[in-house]
């Protein structure tokens, strides 16, 4: 009941409503009976007295509500369409766009960074120094590799599903499709490890209790699917 006294008290103290304001008055002589929903139908137009007539100013909100205009775009309802031909780079205005391209068959990923106005036609030397940066998937991974399990060597299945477990924990450290035949898991600390093979498969293989060691150093595993 707070919210609607509030609203009395805001009729109350508000100046007789006329033509002017922008409100439908039905019969001007004979005073309005005033109920919860009549207010309420009526308030938003008490509280914005000159809402009906904003759309013909020239801010689409009403010069009463400046705050709505949009604060990036400036005046947006009095531009004009602009071109790619007929646009001019200006000073301080945006600093470029970073598209990324990834190849799934290489298992990289290049990021690029172009000033804005760039001319894509000169190449990578357009963009911004340093630029591009490219990636490996084994890079992006970011944890310090403490040794290596042995090469795997996969017979009867070509790109299989390798998945690779720290026992000590249980937890699952990858699981990535090795492109053809031969992979080499990394690992992150030292103890015993589990590689499976295919996963979740009918064909699946495992082998448990393997421990890191040097990368060349670590032999090789023949896994038969």
């Amino acid at each position: 009941m707070s919210c609607f006294s509030n609203i009395l008290t805001l009729v109350a103290n508000s100046r007789t409503a006329s033509a002017d304001d922008g409100l439908i008055l039905l019969n001007p002589t004979k005073p309005m009976k005033l109920t919860r929903l009549r207010l309420l139908q009526s308030a938003p137009l008490l509280l914005l007295p000159h809402a009906t007539q904003a759309a013909d100013e020239a801010m689409p909100f009403g010069a009463a509500f400046p705050e709505l205009e949009s604060l990036t775009t400036g005046e947006w309802w009095k531009r004009t369409a602009q071109t790619a031909v007929d646009a001019k780079p200006k000073k301080g205005k945006g600093k470029g766009g970073q598209p990324s391209a990834s190849t799934k068959k290489t298992r990289k990923t290049t990021f690029e960074c172009w000033p804005r106005f760039a001319k894509v036609a000169d190449g990578d030397k357009a963009q911004f120094p340093g630029w591009p940066i490219t990636i490996s998937q084994d890079t992006n991974d970011g944890r310090q590799v403490a040794g290596w399990l042995p090469e795997l060597i996969i017979e009867g299945a070509e790109n299989p599903v390798v998945q690779v477990i720290e026992e000590a924990t249980g937890d699952i450290l990858y699981t990535v499709r090795v492109r053809g035949h031969r992979f080499q898991p990394r690992v992150y600390a030292q103890g015993k490890h589990t590689i499976k093979v295919n996963p979740g498969e009918p064909t699946s293989q495992e082998d448990k209790g393997l421990e890191p060691n040097a990368k060349k150093a670590a032999g090789t595993l023949v896994m038969k699917i």
